[in-house]
């Protein structure tokens, strides 16, 4: 199958994951969140992009707790022939999770958690 699609909108279910090895144990982010997708192809590129909102859950391993996430993805590929694309992609997670107990927050401050990711790669279609 070659990238030829014509459907220019697709919702699918995005599922990303963080782990940091620390000296007091692991901390693991998690995200899960349906993602409308569009895209479209013009020549021999591909404009993607996607936004979606859902569960965010922070762990440690004495603290763990769940709130809200959103993202949104954008990425631009190139067709090197129709069954293999270069591309790179920039993609943002933010969430708003609760206050944790201890903690004071100034009046305008509030807790979460901020990802950002730029990615680049060779694609192959099958």
């Amino acid at each position: 199958m070659r990238y030829d699609d014509d459907d220019k909108g697709d919702i699918f279910v995005l599922t990303s994951g963080f782990k940091a090895e620390l000296p007091g144990g692991d901390m693991v982010l998690s995200y899960l969140a349906p993602e409308v997708a569009l895209g479209t192809k013009f020549d021999k590129w591909i404009l993607k992009c996607g936004v979606g909102m859902g569960l965010f859950l922070y762990n440690e391993p004495y603290y763990s707790t769940a709130g809200f996430g959103a993202h949104v993805t954008m990425g631009l590929e190139y067709m090197l022939s129709s069954h293999v694309g270069l591309g790179v992609s920039a993609s943002s997670i933010a969430s708003n999770l609760p206050k944790r107990d201890g903690v004071e927050l100034k009046k305008d401050e509030k807790s979460g958690i901020n990802r950002v990711n730029v990615l680049g790669g060779l694609r192959f279609y099958f």
